[in-house]
């Protein structure tokens, strides 16, 4: 009786397991795939691998009152094998991790379920936040030597110069890209 029971236990855990690794994907309830208004919810993807992505905070948290930094942000390494499929470098996701998220520098999980959230695309834009996103990290590939994960702290359109500002940290420098909206 108790190696029916065991078997039972460890085939319950294997399907569940199984069930959950390959997660999913989807939009969130709005219908629109793109907002004119500007959000800082969420995530942004900042790379994709075959198997995963490197997800940044989109808000920092500010620990100073601890001794820690004003402005830091989270990142989180997930496993997630429809990421290359799915995903886009520079869309904001929500993410609902499958386990527990490992507290190194970045984080390590696997995610189970990805939320992709409309994009910021001003209705007098060609371009959209996460274009201008790819486009700055581009760049700053480029123009940094540092390894360090870069963090997205603001993405802003200015309608008259037609021009996309990105405000990204990385390490303990900041860099400003004017991204043209072409």
């Amino acid at each position: 009786m108790k190696k029916g029971k065991g078997f039972l236990i460890v085939s319950l855990t294997v399907l569940l397991m199984g069930c959950s690794l390959n997660g999913h994907t989807e939009k969130t309830d709005s219908n629109a795939d793109t907002s004119d208004k500007s959000s800082k919810e969420g995530l942004y993807v900042l790379s994709i691998e075959e198997q995963g992505m490197m997800v940044v905070n989109a808000i920092p948290s500010d620990y100073s009152s601890n001794g820690g930094e004003k402005e830091f942000f989270g990142a989180v390494s997930y496993h997630y094998p429809k990421a290359s499929e799915e995903l886009k470098v520079g869309q904001r996701v929500l993410v609902e991790a499958d386990g527990p998220i490992f507290q190194s520098y970045p984080g390590k999980g696997k995610a189970n379920k990805v939320t992709i959230l409309p994009e910021y695309k001003p209705d007098t834009a060609d371009l959209s936040e996460s274009q201008v996103v790819r486009k700055a990290l581009k760049e700053l590939e480029s123009e940094s030597t540092s390894n360090w994960i870069a963090a997205i702290r603001n993405v802003t359109y200015d309608k008259e110069k037609d021009t996309w500002i990105v405000d990204i940290k990385q390490d303990e420098s900041m860099y400003e890209f004017d991204i043209d909206d072409k």
